[in-house]
């Protein structure tokens, strides 16, 4: 298996893999707290890995919101941007994906995320226009 960061394209259906994948992970209570296109896998298989611990002390829906925008964020090297926020919406809520938008700007600090300006300000109106 190989991180997404070394493919240039990723299918739709591994796009939804992966989002519905972190949507069971979440509707069972566990949340990543590192998710980065280093963190997903894909061969014969699609796999997240190297789950972190979140601190005690955030919310559920703020811990989901972080993992959402950093799914998001490690998606867009590889896919349109239109596709990733569509293919979200089948698993998680309108709501869900503004609380996620919030994130976009700490998400875009992280070193190990490639998120330029002009996809995050582009994402997030996406996200917040439909």
């Amino acid at each position: 298996a190989k991180p997404i960061s070394s493919v240039k394209e990723v299918s739709i259906e591994v796009l939804e893999t992966v989002i519905g994948y972190l949507r069971k992970m979440h509707s069972k209570g566990i949340y990543h707290g590192d998710i980065k296109p280093e963190n997903i896998m894909l061969g014969y298989q699609v796999y997240i890995i190297d789950i972190g611990n979140l601190s005690e002390t955030a919310s559920p829906d703020l811990k989901q919101a972080y993992d959402l925008a950093c799914q998001l964020a490690s998606f867009v090297g590889c896919c349109q941007l239109e596709t990733i926020v569509s293919s979200a919406r089948k698993f998680y809520s309108r709501s869900d994906l503004k609380a996620a938008a919030e994130f976009m700007d700490l998400v875009q600090k992280r070193p190990d995320i490639d998120l330029p300006d002009d996809k995050k300000d582009y994402l997030i109106r996406l996200i917040n226009s439909q």
